[in-house]
């Protein structure tokens, strides 16, 4: 369990980063397979629960400058993705799993969306 889980984190990390799709339908389908034995391991089933948050959790494409991305890195989470873009005028484009918002415009918004 615990290998095949930490290996879908890989793929949805590989998806998110290399914006490609196919990663996220093969961690899906792992995470679909073990859904029916996690809850014989009990607390040994903590990475298939990470790989879950990992896939429902917030990813965040960012474009600002180097001033708001150290901002950005004090506010970060370990179980949140965030891909910077390069530098620019702010936007952050920010999803949960699949569902993604209105790109922010500022670190305030981008702020109020994470919390």
């Amino acid at each position: 369990l615990a290998e095949n889980s930490c290996a879908a984190e890989c793929f949805i990390r590989m998806a998110f980063y290399l914006d490609d799709d196919s990663f996220r339908t093969d961690a899906e389908n792992m995470l679909k397979d073990l859904g029916d034995v996690y809850r014989m391991y009990g607390v040994m089933a903590a990475p298939y629960a990470l790989a879950i948050e990992r896939m429902s959790g917030f990813q965040i494409k960012l474009q600002c400058s180097d001033a708001e991305y150290g901002e950005i890195l004090k506010i970060f989470n370990p179980l949140r993705m965030i891909k910077f873009m390069g530098e620019g005028e702010f936007t952050a484009g920010v999803c949960k799993g699949t569902v993604c918002m209105q790109p922010a415009k500022s670190l305030e918004d981008m702020r109020k969306v994470l919390s």
